[in-house]
């Protein structure tokens, strides 16, 4: 417990509260200010944190940010054309139960759902995996294919997908294929 009162430093009874802006985020969830206290010692300048106060403040911001984040995961993941109830199947979790995380505002899903959705939104070919049971040959392939589709964006003028087709091939630089090379 602190004392507001007394400097936990020097001791000393010279001391202040001050509100202080606080910054918290969450994935997906967005940003949130907080005014906190911060416990100032006039005499030697040292600063503490009145945790009493804070903790249940930012507690409470985070549960917020965390709640928008599932909502914000889900709202895109249906942009993106994914249905609740295609998900729940894939994912084995009971009917509705996407839906009650997104609309009950008086449910707050636990971190372990926060973070399988937060996953799914960030790599949705995940869905993909889950719908294929799992297989490791399956998932291993739709890494590949998602990692070569996204560096094949990445060169983006006719010249890049040039060079990049030459690297891979038998072309390569040099004249050498680095996929064909043994180790």
């Amino acid at each position: 417990m602190i004392d507001r009162n007394q400097c936990s430093y020097c001791g000393g009874h010279d001391v202040h509260v001050m509100e202080k802006e606080y910054a918290l985020s969450e994935p997906y969830g967005g940003e949130a200010f907080i005014q906190v206290h911060v416990i100032v010692c006039n005499a030697c300048g040292f600063t503490a944190d009145d945790s009493e106060y804070n903790d249940p403040l930012i507690l409470e911001g985070l549960s917020v940010l965390k709640r928008q984040s599932m909502v914000n995961v889900l709202t895109d993941l249906n942009g993106l054309g994914f249905s609740n109830a295609s998900m729940e199947r894939t994912l084995g979790l009971p009917a509705r139960t996407l839906a009650r995380w997104k609309n009950e505002t008086s449910l707050n899903p636990s971190a372990a759902a926060l973070a399988l959705m937060r996953i799914i939104r960030t790599f949705p070919w995940i869905l993909a995996v889950a719908d294929q049971r799992y297989d490791s040959k399956s998932a291993q392939s739709m890494v590949l294919k998602q990692a070569f589709s996204h560096l094949m964006e990445s060169f983006s003028s006719d010249g890049d997908k040039e060079l990049f087709q030459r690297i891979i091939t038998s072309e390569g630089v040099g004249g050498s294929n680095i996929f064909s090379q043994s180790k």
